[in-house]
């Protein structure tokens, strides 16, 4: 038996199966999970209603909730978003979060939702400080969020999308020959405060998902030594919550 342990072979082999049983432990158990580092978002220079530039710099340091959509919408989907970023923004305040979380609604429509409309909607919807009404030329606004976030959306004429959506119809939508409506695919982008996308959610918006991952994002900020190495292990393991 003595020379089993003085044998380096030997000892090579016990502690790489220590360490291949550490790893299986910890993919099998996942003591610590952590919300996935979907990819790096974009670059962007808009403007909020407050004329402000609106950049992937300023933002730094904040974890922003985005949507999407315009403020001409005859749909109820813009009413829908509102509504979701709304109670998220509630829940955030009543989970009392160690950290800065904004909401961030980028309004594609770059011919009508000017600054002076951002204005005055944000004061008509009673948004807060912490909303930022964004807009910006077409081109930019396609490279952020068609490009950059991947969120889907195009101009159509609005007898094509009175066209789709049936109540509208039924309800006898008015609207001019020139007038352009927008399709759109319906998400959120969850980004943290290095502006890498951590989330992309589905409408209606899972509130108690959005709230946890906010949790999860500030608990990795903040963490440091052992904790960090723990979170950087998840992150290798795709130690992700369900």
């Amino acid at each position: 038996m003595g020379d089993f342990w003085r044998r380096p072979l030997n000892w090579i082999f016990i502690i790489a199966g220590l360490l291949l049983a550490a790893t299986i432990g910890f993919v099998i158990f996942q003591p610590v999970q952590v919300i996935p580092r979907i990819a790096y978002g974009p670059e962007y220079r808009l403007i909020d209603q407050n004329s402000e530039p609106i950049t992937e710099e300023s933002l730094a340091g904040n974890i922003v909730l985005f949507g999407f959509g315009y403020t001409s919408d005859p749909t109820d989907r813009l009413d829908r978003t509102l509504a979701d970023m709304r109670a998220f923004e509630e829940a955030i305040a009543e989970a009392d979060v160690e950290g800065s979380v904004k909401l961030g609604l980028i309004l594609y429509d770059d011919q009508r939702d000017t600054v002076e409309r951002r204005q005055a909607f944000a004061t008509e919807r009673d948004l807060g400080a912490d909303w930022l009404l964004i807009g910006g030329d077409a081109t930019a606004l396609k490279q952020t969020v068609g490009q950059g976030f991947g969120i889907y959306y195009e101009a159509v004429p609005m007898s094509d999308l009175v066209a789709s959506e049936p109540e509208l119809a039924e309800e006898g939508a008015s609207f001019s020959q020139d007038d352009v409506g927008y399709v759109q695919a319906e998400r959120f982008i969850l980004i943290d405060e290095r502006n890498i996308i951590r989330a992309e959610y589905r409408m209606p918006l899972d509130i108690e998902m959005a709230v946890r991952d906010v949790r999860y994002i500030i608990r990795e900020k903040n963490s440091t030594g052992a904790a960090k190495a723990l979170n950087e292990a998840a992150h290798l393991f795709l130690c992700y919550p369900q």
